[in-house]
């Protein structure tokens, strides 16, 4: 079965909206219900808990990034003023 570039639109439109339906198209449109029946598909295969724990998980990620990346400046900073004595 082929769907519609609404419909995919939809679909995907769930994840990155973490769960919120933001449709772009007119109401009473078929494109509008193309993307609602992607979104409801999408809906019914992933929980909304799932995504944002997901969000959760990669914020977390980031900040561990950042402390690591501040880390290894603050070494680097030892390091010159260790040699320049």
């Amino acid at each position: 079965m082929s769907h519609t570039n609404e419909y995919k639109e939809g679909f995907l439109s769930f994840t990155k909206n973490k769960g919120e339906l933001h449709n772009p198209y007119p109401m009473g449109t078929a494109q509008f219900n193309d993307f609602e029946c992607g979104w409801l598909q999408a809906q019914r295969r992933t929980s909304v808990e799932a995504i944002k724990e997901n969000e959760r998980q990669r914020k977390l990620l980031m900040k561990d990034e950042e402390a690591l990346g501040r880390r290894q400046t603050e070494e680097t900073k030892n390091a010159y003023l260790r040699r320049k004595g």
